[in-house]
């Protein structure tokens, strides 16, 4: 079996990346399973932009922007609504069921089996099912292990802080997004439509923030441990990397999905792209090691963000 295009990766990426090469009139196939755990997404207006080529309305639940405590007090705030810069969220499964639908509309071939086995140079890609099919070109969405063994990225990075994620059921009451700064760590709560997320270094460290935001702690977390990577070369043979199997950062910069989806729109990986995404690697570690740890961080981070040159680089 041939196919001109194959996307690996059935997650968000390979959707949105199927569809648009479907949209420019070439032959498709989706290789890959589901969606491995529930998540949240954070929905920037280049995000919003990308998937509206594709799906007429995205039902995110709308913020206004980001409020920043140190110490108990509310010290610095995006302002989204009044950059007229669109932020919103909506539950990863949500928008895979959305674009799921839009494939099966579409009738785009998927097929549901994870990889054993990709050669490169010849565009052969080994299913579990010891099935064998063959592209002329393949775009590689997700890590793999087998690929990444052979093809070690150019930078990688172990974050020291896992990060600790949970839910709490109950509506919500306000529109913006607040983030907790102190000595022992961060903390961040996100309002969706029914349901609150906390995200946070520490669970201790959320008490503050819940008291103060009168919203219940979860009553489980999930740790999620932290690696980033970043690869310069993006071209192996008949393989384009796309997505975090070309790089993967630390979620609080809230950008990897939306400017992957803003790349894809733009039909091509440009040096811009890939400066973008080694500031968001380098970013990352930076925060990291910087919140909470030292005052100063937090307010020059919100100053350079509020710079209409910078955050139309990165949001708009």
């Amino acid at each position: 079996m041939v196919v001109e295009n194959i996307v690996i990766g059935n997650g968000i990426v390979g959707q949105f990346l199927a569809l648009k090469l479907y949209s420019l009139g070439k032959q498709v196939t989706l290789v890959g399973k589901g969606v491995p755990f529930e998540r949240f997404l954070l929905i920037h207006e280049c995000g919003f932009r990308a998937l509206e080529s594709i799906v007429e309305q995205i039902p995110v639940f709308h913020l206004n922007g980001i409020k920043a405590f140190w110490e108990g007090n509310i010290r610095w705030t995006l302002p989204f609504d009044q950059w007229r810069l669109r932020l919103g969220t909506i539950t990863y499964h949500h928008l895979w069921k959305i674009l799921q639908e839009e494939l099966q509309t579409r009738n785009i071939p998927i097929i549901e089996s994870h990889v054993i086995r990709l050669y490169e140079q010849t565009g052969t890609i080994v299913l579990e099912n010891n099935q064998v099919i063959k592209g002329n070109n393949i775009s590689l969405t997700v890590p793999l292990n087998e690929f990444t063994n052979r093809h070690k990225p150019t930078l990688t990075y172990r974050h020291s802080k896992p990060l600790y994620m949970g839910w709490t059921e109950m509506p919500a009451h306000h529109h913006w997004a607040y983030q907790w700064q102190s000595k022992l760590g961060y903390s961040l709560l996100i309002p969706m439509r029914e349901k609150y997320v906390f995200v946070t270094t520490d669970p201790e460290n959320a008490n503050e923030l819940s008291q103060i935001c009168e919203i219940p702690l979860p009553n489980s977390w999930i740790k999620l441990p932290l690696q980033s990577h970043w690869y310069l070369k993006r071209q192996y043979g008949k393989v384009t990397l796309v997505g975090d199997a070309a790089r993967r950062m630390h979620p609080h910069t809230g950008l990897g999905l939306n400017d992957t989806l803003r790349q894809i729109s733009k039909k091509q990986i440009s040096f811009t792209h890939k400066l973008k995404d080694f500031s968001l690697f380098i970013g990352g570690i930076f925060l990291e090691n910087c919140w909470g740890r030292r005052k100063w961080c937090l307010p020059i981070t919100y100053k350079m963000f509020s710079m209409k040159l910078i955050r139309n680089w990165f949001w708009a």
